[in-house]
């Protein structure tokens, strides 16, 4: 399994964020997302509205706070999906998180990559 650098939010996700902490709305988590595509040292991870190169999407297992700072969110990455569209194995190499933005509509919140080398 490829060890992941720590997640980053998006711009997106930092906005509704902000939205939650003026009472303006809650942060509903709505799917998690996995796939296949590299990144460069380069690449602002902030910028992203989705994976690279989707290829697999989960319902949430489980989302609880673990303490006043950190979110956790389990999901179970499995070869079997509902939709039944994955067709060949693949590297994890990107994760996502997706939530609703009452503005904006389903957002990619944050992201994390795999560390290449």
């Amino acid at each position: 399994m490829a060890n992941f650098n720590k997640a980053v939010l998006t711009k997106k996700g930092i906005a509704l964020l902000a939205k939650a902490q003026a009472g303006q709305t809650g942060i509903q988590f709505t799917r998690a997302v996995s796939g296949n595509g590299s990144y460069g040292a380069d690449e602002t991870l902030t910028d992203k509205t989705a994976l690279k190169d989707q290829r697999q999407e989960f319902p949430f297992d489980k989302l609880s706070v673990l303490n006043g700072t950190t979110v956790s969110a389990r999901f179970t990455i499995t070869n079997e999906q509902a939709s039944g569209n994955l067709t060949e194995g693949y590297h994890v190499k990107e994760v996502g998180l997706y939530a609703t933005d009452p503005d904006e509509g389903e957002i990619l919140y944050a992201i994390a990559t795999a560390v290449e080398g």
